[in-house]
């Protein structure tokens, strides 16, 4: 017999929609509405945002949190199809914790993990917030009141009209900007924890 030859120093990543790590971990016990949620993604707010979540959502701008299965259902979907949820069903949304995703781009610790709200799929980015000034540039309309009376010692009588002042149209504040997410994508505030191929398994926390 020949000597150990190879050794492995990095644990093998786990199923997609499933938690990596015990702790820490905030979950939610929701309610499946419709047919796209799918363990491993990302959940919306549902029509009952208190009990339901979704998988899909056009116009949303932020999740709700990463879908895991904790319990059996009836593979109604077929056998092959065993991640997504079935309408109705108890599912786990993890708030904050570690988890297993799949992302449809390479991911390296660090990274942001991105969602798209109308197909679901995840993917990383590098993004970069640069810090705003709060100066405001453009212009500024300013009408001035006028002051009728007459003038007795050092006393004004009369009236007095207030000074009105409106931004212009190209009026603005310097407020930052956010780089490194495409359009159509939402930042879920998950960032990869150990990193993977692209379409592979990678490991995703938020804290």
């Amino acid at each position: 017999m020949s000597f150990q030859s190879q050794v492995y120093i990095e644990q093998p990543l786990g199923q997609p929609g499933t938690i990596s790590r015990d702790n820490p971990i905030v979950k939610l016990p929701m309610i499946a509405e419709g047919s796209d949620l799918v363990a491993g993604g990302f959940a919306f707010a549902g029509t009952n945002a208190e009990l339901q979540v979704k998988g899909l959502s056009s116009g949303a701008k932020a999740v709700e949190g990463f879908v895991v299965m904790e319990r059996y259902q009836a593979p109604l979907g077929g056998i092959g199809n065993n991640l997504k949820i079935n309408e109705g069903e108890e599912v786990a949304i993890v708030k904050k914790g570690y988890c297993y995703a799949v992302s449809t781009t390479s991911a390296t610790k660090g990274m942001h993990v991105l969602v798209n709200p109308a197909t679901g799929a995840i993917s990383t980015a590098v993004v970069t917030a640069t810090a705003g000034t709060g100066a405001l540039s453009g212009s500024i309309n300013v009408t001035q009141g006028t002051v009728t009376g007459t003038v007795s010692g050092s006393d004004v009588t009369g009236t007095t009209a207030g000074v009105a002042a409106a931004f212009g149209s190209d009026a603005k504040a310097d407020m930052g900007s956010v780089s490194g997410i495409a359009d159509g994508l939402i930042d879920t505030g998950w960032v990869v924890v150990t990193g993977g191929s692209a379409n592979g398994v990678c490991e995703i926390a938020c804290l």
